[in-house]
């Protein structure tokens, strides 16, 4: 059951997940992923123009290597992941991975970044639902979305 919900949560096939945690350090190298607190993403100067980790203030997280060089890792706080993710939780979120209706998504907009789920997605608009599925979804123009990025991992 386990097992089940991180299928679920994380969108990965039980291949995928065999191949990511068998997986040793001599073959698969492990690379440092930038780590923030979700609170702190909102801040100006936390990602560059593009959508990248920009500031100093970054921690660092040791995890394999997804082969994304855009990925980067945030902590939840505030109750922003509530009910799927407590406070603590660690998101690894990736810019480059593919999105599809029902992934889980971290959206960057002026006010901040808040954890939902991809409803729909057109060349103008992100509709986004909250994680406890309560009322009605939310939808964004995409010029008012600076970046979404799928979440590919968790660590409650």
């Amino acid at each position: 059951e386990s097992i089940s919900k991180i299928l679920q949560v994380t969108g990965a096939s039980f291949e995928e997940f065999l191949a990511f945690v068998s997986r040793s350090s001599a073959r698969y190298p492990s690379r440092i992923l930038p780590l923030l607190k979700l609170k702190d993403a909102a801040k100006k100067k936390a990602f560059d123009s593009e959508g990248r980790p920009a500031c100093k203030t970054w921690g660092r997280l040791s995890f394999p290597d997804l082969g994304d060089d855009g990925a980067f890792a945030l902590e939840i706080t505030g109750g922003k992941g509530s009910p799927m993710f407590a406070d603590g939780a660690v998101i690894v979120v990736s810019p480059q991975a593919k999105l599809k209706r029902g992934d889980l998504v971290v959206v960057k907009v002026k006010s901040g970044c808040s954890v939902k789920r991809l409803s729909k997605r057109t060349a103008k608009k992100l509709e986004l639902k909250a994680l406890d599925g309560e009322g009605a979804a939310e939808t964004l123009e995409r010029g008012a979305v600076d970046w979404v990025a799928r979440i590919v991992w968790v660590r409650h």
